[in-house]
């Protein structure tokens, strides 16, 4: 692991790449030779919710 406290912008490119490819957090963390947790509380705290809603409907968010 390394001692490298913040990831990089290309590093948060790569994981988006691999969750679209529906890669673990081990497998993106050792692509990246970083922790799994500190991969999991990235997407944690980055994370945005996406609603699908048929047409002339409202989302309900609850």
């Amino acid at each position: 692991m390394t001692t490298q406290k913040h990831l990089t912008l290309e590093d948060r490119y790569a994981i988006q790449h691999s969750l679209e490819k529906r890669h673990s957090f081990r497998t993106i963390a050792r692509s990246l030779d970083k922790d799994p947790t500190s991969i999991s509380k990235e997407v944690r705290r980055h994370r945005q919710s996406r609603y699908y809603v048929g047409q002339g409907r409202v989302p309900n968010r609850c």
